[in-house]
């Protein structure tokens, strides 16, 4: 049986006494998101509508962002307020399963049984236009960094 640490215990009791405050700061940052999210769809639409390919790639990894935020602020907002030891233990694994899903989508990789290279949201075609802007070459030296690890 799983028995709770003193750290988990002190965690459970500033949540409960801030609960009301928290989940108001959630809700507050959904809406924000949402709004957010709004503005994103209507500049990528725009760049579609006068073929500004490379600024749509740029927007599209920002709204994939926005996005994979909102959905951990969710299972975030859950975990920390289900009552519930394998509701908690669900959410978390939850929250590891869409970490890797997001690392996955930003990254390239490899395919060695089909022998088909696949690009990240920050492959070549992102690299591409990052390339162009002021300080390219250090983002690119960071995006490989990243993809290395």
């Amino acid at each position: 049986m799983y028995s709770k640490s003193n750290d988990e215990v002190t965690l459970e009791l500033g949540l409960n006494q801030k609960e009301d405050e928290l989940k108001k700061s959630f809700q507050n940052n959904y809406k924000t998101q949402q709004e957010t999210l709004e503005i994103f769809k209507k500049t990528i639409e725009d760049y579609e509508v006068n073929n500004i390919k490379e600024n749509k790639i740029i927007w599209n990894l920002s709204c994939y962002i926005n996005i994979v935020s909102y959905d951990l602020k969710i299972i975030g907002e859950n975990l920390f307020f289900n009552r519930d030891e394998w509701g908690k233990r669900f959410f978390a694994r939850q929250s590891a399963l869409l970490i890797y899903e997001i690392i996955d989508d930003l990254i390239d990789k490899e395919d060695k049984k089909y022998k088909k290279d696949f690009s990240g949201l920050i492959g070549k075609e992102f690299r591409e236009v990052v390339k162009n802007l002021s300080n390219g070459e250090s983002l690119i030296n960071d995006f490989n960094i990243i993809n290395d690890k």
